[in-house]
């Protein structure tokens, strides 16, 4: 899986989630204005809030090697 559809796995979490969107933005710590950006497809995320956002949808990032 590529980081496009990691985040794309996000957005489709975050919009099945029942809390409003600035609840969980405040959760993740990611300002309300590019969590918007974030969820409309204006702006990607860092790895760092992608990790913060997975948490607070209660979902953990895990690298895993592929095998050759």
């Amino acid at each position: 899986m590529d980081f496009m559809a990691i985040l794309a796995d996000l957005r489709t979490a975050v919009a099945k989630d029942e809390r409003p969107d600035v609840a969980i933005a405040k959760e993740a710590g990611i300002h309300p204005a590019t969590f918007s950006a974030f969820m409309h497809g204006k702006r990607g995320l860092s790895v760092e809030t992608t990790e913060a956002l997975a948490k607070a949808l209660g979902f953990t990032l895990k690298l895993v090697r592929e095998r050759k």
